[in-house]
């Protein structure tokens, strides 16, 4: 589809042509469902996803990795507070969530 746009300012003619490419349509990427639970916790806590959960990090606000599982299960020795969870599931997809530790 060519559009053509004719403008005329300050005593300047333009002249505009754009032209629109046909494209593939892109295939729709749907992120997983990814659940953290109980939250906030005591230290258990269990990742939920409908893709196997292939690693689990906690780290703390600064984004620095405090325990590392290989499992949608981790039980964590950390002093209370907020904590970020990174999970990475068998697609490649990674999630962050926020995690409570009381």
């Amino acid at each position: 589809k060519n559009t053509e746009i004719t403008a005329f300012e300050d005593c300047q003619l333009y002249n505009v042509k754009i032209e629109v490419k046909e494209t593939q349509e892109a295939e729709a990427i749907v992120a997983s469902e990814v659940a953290l639970y109980p939250n906030p916790t005591t230290g258990a806590f269990t990742v939920s996803s409908e893709q196997a959960v292939v690693k689990v990090e906690l780290m703390n606000l600064a984004s620095q990795v405090v325990a590392v599982s290989n499992e949608a299960s981790m039980n964590v020795n950390v002093a209370a507070g907020a904590y970020l969870v990174r999970i990475t599931t068998e697609d490649g997809m990674v999630s962050i969530k926020k995690l409570v530790v009381k």
